[in-house]
């Protein structure tokens, strides 16, 4: 890499829908758009953006993800760091532990 090369941006952790609007709302503005032009480019309402941008919890996930890659934004997902950390998908029935401390039967008096 040159000397002289801004460095690589770093990934910026995401917790709560509001991360994630301010994150939508600082990209858009270092773009120089307005909600009304960003609304257009991204085919999406003006209301559904200030929503977004305002960390409303409920927003509907395609059009979110339509608006981050419209702006240049992507969204990652680390891989799980211990192998244990399985999805129920992948766990068949057999494999799956009972949960702890419930009744089993008819042993209760």
């Amino acid at each position: 890499m040159p000397a002289n090369s801004p460095p690589s941006p770093q990934p910026t952790p995401i917790h709560t829908s509001t991360e994630l609007g301010a994150a939508i709302r600082a990209r858009r503005k270092a773009d120089g758009l307005t909600l009304v032009e960003t609304a257009g480019l991204t085919n999406v309402g003006v209301r559904f953006l200030s929503e977004l941008e305002n960390g409303k919890p409920t927003v509907r996930l395609g059009l979110t993800l339509r608006v981050l890659n419209a702006l240049g934004l992507e969204l990652y997902l680390p891989a799980p760091t211990h192998p244990e950390a399985e999805t129920s998908e992948t766990t068949t029935p057999e494999k799956k532990a009972p949960p702890a401390n419930r009744p089993t039967g008819g042993d209760q008096p």
